[in-house]
Parts: structure tokens; sequence; C-alpha cells
């Protein structure tokens, strides 16, 4: 017995030797991701700034070899810095760091389709997108097209052990674009199921490449230590076949960990972290290869920054022509606007904001009646960030409202204005946001009567017309809002030149007229129970 035993270890012992002396070559890749980041090249109170995302990456290239770094769409909209100097410093962020694919965000549309097709064929990166498509009555689901500046994969290659290793890249978009941006900026897309198109994709390229990344816009979060997407009609999308990992966007959130067996990675936002994912690759005698996943993390920025990239930021922070720093206004204390903190109530800032839309429309209309009741109204996530303590500069009024878009004005009586206020307030990409309203509702969350508190206060009667101010994304139904509301528009204010409309100007401009800001500067909206 003992006699079995010994040969048994033995014959193990010398399989396992065997086994490794096939293994000529042993090495690692490292894939490197962020997403979100939002133009937010300016270092901030809580933002690290362009120079420290990409010294913390290039740190990483440096520590490891093999790296491949990817954008995981979100790139250059959501800060007034970008969206002022036109994300020219997009592309150095890019070079830096080694980006060469990203997929699309839903924000990648804010400056328009045109301004996007620009930026993908004379950018740094090839944008990826296999679930985008031109949208024509014409074309049956058998015969779309992708648009010319689009493609839905990439195969990049690299040499591991002196043989060539194929990475392939598919781009995928979450379906909520649709509703995250202004409908006109998408006009002529057709957006498919990231799943539907993952499975397409991965049929396609089979047996091309070693290993099969989707670079996924498509919101993901944690659900008891595990990653889960969080969009709609992906439930199934981390079991689609042959994905070797999905990294991820559009949440905001730190993700990291498998589902399924296949690594899930999310990495913040605005250049807080990057996301790392590492595999090892195993080539035998013969040349086939055993690729395992070791592990991923989502790594802090860190404070050490890029020489050229912080010079290149400070040199556009300093033109005069920009007026970046200038000083608006203090605020007096923090005004907190934040989606994972306050995101279901009404904000000092977001009465700020729609205050700023009144203030524009009567400075248009100089002879508006103390009668007339004027009510600016906004969405929540189009609200970006609130104030710290401290002085109020250009950047910092623009980082509040950095999308652009154009304010609009229409009449609604009070039974609309229920409507309107009955979705906002339980939206569920955020509350909708005004001010100097008074909200009586009942006991199964039906509004039942509608106030304005301004020097008395004066109920909002269903049959009378009032005045509204909202921006464009609103009126055209972004976050599900139901746009015939805004129908009956008072043409003569929607036709003056867009630079009068814009909400960040006009935001700009109410800010430069009070001497502070807190949380007594306006009335926020309030809710009471009848």
């Amino acid at each position: 017995m003992e006699k079995k035993v010994f040969f048994s270890f033995i014959g193990t012992l010398l399989l396992f030797v065997n086994l490794h002396a096939q293994i000529e070559h042993r090495d690692t890749l490292t894939i490197v991701s962020f997403n979100d980041f939002h133009g937010a090249f300016v270092e901030e109170e809580n933002i690290p700034g362009a120079a420290s995302l990409t010294q913390t990456i290039r740190n990483i290239k440096k520590t490891y070899p093999n790296v491949q770094v990817f954008s995981v769409g979100d790139n250059f909209s959501g800060s007034y810095f970008s969206r002022i100097t036109g994300g020219s410093l997009q592309n150095l962020l890019f070079q830096r760091t080694g980006v060469r694919y990203s997929s699309v965000g839903n924000h990648e549309f804010d400056w328009g389709l045109d301004s996007l097709a620009s930026i993908a064929c004379n950018g740094e990166v090839q944008y990826l997108a296999a679930n985008i498509f031109l949208d024509s009555i014409e074309q049956k689901d058998s015969t779309l097209k992708i648009p010319y500046w689009l493609k839905p994969y990439a195969i990049e290659s690299l040499t591991l052990s002196e043989k060539p290793f194929r990475i392939a890249i598919i781009g995928l978009t979450t379906l909520e674009t649709a509703t995250k941006t202004n409908a006109t900026n998408i006009k002529g897309l057709k957006f498919t199921s990231p799943t539907d198109m993952a499975r397409k994709m991965m049929n396609i390229l089979k047996d091309s490449a070693d290993i099969y990344l989707c670079l996924s816009h498509i919101g993901t979060d944690m659900a008891n230590g595990i990653p889960v997407f969080t969009d709609v009609e992906v439930d199934s999308l981390p079991y689609v076949f042959g994905v070797s990992a999905f990294l991820t966007g559009h949440s905001h959130k730190k993700v990291w960990g498998s589902t399924n067996g296949v690594p899930i990675l999310q990495a913040a936002v605005n250049g807080l972290c990057v996301g790392m994912l590492q595999f090892e690759i195993l080539t035998d005698s013969v040349g086939q290869r055993n690729i395992r996943y070791l592990y991923g993390k989502v790594i802090p920025v860190g404070k050490e920054k890029d020489k050229l990239v912080e010079q290149a930021v400070d040199r556009l922070l300093q033109d005069t022509i920009y007026q970046f720093t200038h000083k608006l206004t203090t605020a007096t204390e923090a005004l907190v606007h934040d989606r994972s903190v306050n995101k279901f109530a009404f904000t000092e800032m977001g009465a700020l904001v729609s205050r700023a839309y009144e203030k524009c429309y009567k400075k248009w209309k100089r002879k508006t009646s103390e009668k007339e009741i004027v009510i600016g109204i906004s969405n929540f996530g189009g609200i970006r960030t609130g104030f710290e303590k401290g002085d109020i500069t250009v950047l910092k009024a623009g980082n509040v409202l950095p999308f652009g878009g154009e304010i609009r004005a229409c009449k609604m009586n009070g039974r609309e204005l229920k409507q309107l206020f009955s979705y906002g307030i339980s939206c569920s990409s955020g509350r909708i946001q005004s001010n100097n309203i008074e909200i009586t509702m009942a006991d199964d969350g039906k509004i039942l009567e509608l106030a304005y508190l301004g020097k008395k206060r004066r109920v909002l009667k269903d049959s009378i017309d009032y005045v509204v101010l909202a921006e464009s994304f609103i009126t055209q139904g972004g976050d599900k809002y139901d746009s015939t509301l805004f129908d009956r528009e008072i043409v003569d204010f929607n036709i003056l030149p867009l630079s009068f409309r814009d909400p960040t100007q006009a935001f700009i401009y109410y800010l430069s007229t009070l001497p502070e800001v807190n949380s007594q500067s306006v009335a926020i909206c309030k809710i009471k129970k009848k």
C-alpha cells in the first residue's frame, strides 16, 4: 500500500514537472481604464485634475510590463473649462496616457453630432460602439449601417514572448443615451440592445483574438460585494459567452470583482481613480496560450503631476480671454448638490439655478408685472455640483452648469404644472428643481395644490397660465419629461440669441449680482402634507 502511494506521488510530481517544462514563457497583461472623465482637466477641491490622472497612469506603465490603457466614454463634456476651450487638451491627455480606443458615452453627444464626428475623425482615439446605427425607415435590422466616424470593434496587436498577442475591443453604449442628452443631438441615430450586439460581435470575432474586452459605457454598481449592471436591458450581459472582461462607466461608481467568472470594472468619475485588471499569459513550447485572470482593483489617483499636462492646463486657466479666475461672489457656507447625497431633495443650488432662469426672462421683459408669476425649473442632473465655502469664480460657477443648451420659455396653466411637478418630484434621475414653490400633497402622493411664495402666498389656479423657464434638455423630453407640456412656447423669447439664453451664462450673470451666496439667498421649494 505504501509503495502504491509512493509511486502515485512520483507520477503526479513527474506530470507536474513535465507540464511546467512545456511552459516556455510567462507574461502578464495589465489593462488600465478610466471613465466619465467629463473634461475634469482642472484640479479643484475634490477633483485631482488631468495632470495627476496622467501621471498616475504613466507610473503604472513604468511599473508593469505590457500595459494597455482605455477610456470608457464621457471624455470631454462635463466641465466649463473643457466646454469653453473646446476640449482642446483631450488629445494631449490621450497622447500622454497612451489611450487609443474609447467607447462612446451619452455625453459624447452634448456638443452636437457634427462636433462628435469631427472629434472622432481628427482625434487621437478611435471611438467604438457596436450598438449605434444610422436610423432610417428604409433600413431593416439586417442592413443597419454604422456612422462613418465610428467602428463597432478593433483588434490591437502586441508582442508577448516573441509572438503576436491580439486584443479584441468591443464598444457598447447605454440605451439611456436617448434620454440623457438633448434629443436633437442624436437625431438620425438608433441605439440597439447592448447584450444582443455583444453576442453578435463575439460570434463575428470568434478565434480572432486571444482576449476579448468590452468597453461598456453602461452603468454598474456593487450589490453585496458583487458587480451588477444597473442599466435597462443588460441583466444578461455578463453571461455573453467568451467575453474576458467588462470595463464600464456611466454610473460613476467604484466597481471591481467578477460576475459569472468575468471581471467587471468601473473607476468612479472625474479622474478620481483608475481601474486595473491583470492577466497571466502562459505560452507553451508549441505556441499554445493559457490566459488566467489574476486580479482587479480601483486605484485612487495620486498627487504627482505630469508637468506637460499641468503647464498646458495652467496656460489656458490664466488666459484672460476666458476669465476663468474672475471672482463673481462669495459662498459664506457650503451648498451641496450631489446625486449620491440629495438626489431626491430640493437643493439650494437648484433654487439658485432656477432663479437665474427667471431673472434672465425678466431681464428681457423689463415690464414684467408684479402679478405675473415666472417659474424657473431645472433637472437635477443638469446641475453637476454645488459650491464649497469661499470665493466663487467664473470657472466654479460654470462647472455647476457645464453642458450649455438653451433656456426656453412657455406658458403652463396650474393643471399642467401639477403634471410637471408630479413627475419631477419622483423622477428616477433626480428631483425637479425650482424655487419659491410650495407643494401640498395627499398621503397617496397626489399633488393637491401648488402655491407661489413670493411677497405673499399665491395659489396657482388650474385654469390660469403662468410663465415657465426650463432648459432645452427638459423641454425636448430629456429624463423622460413630457415634452408636450412645453408646447405653448413664448416665441419672442425663444428666438433671442443663444448667447442670451445660455443657462450657464445666465447663471454666471445672476451670481455676479449677488453680494454673497448662502442657504438664505433663495427660497427652496417645500412639500407639505394635507
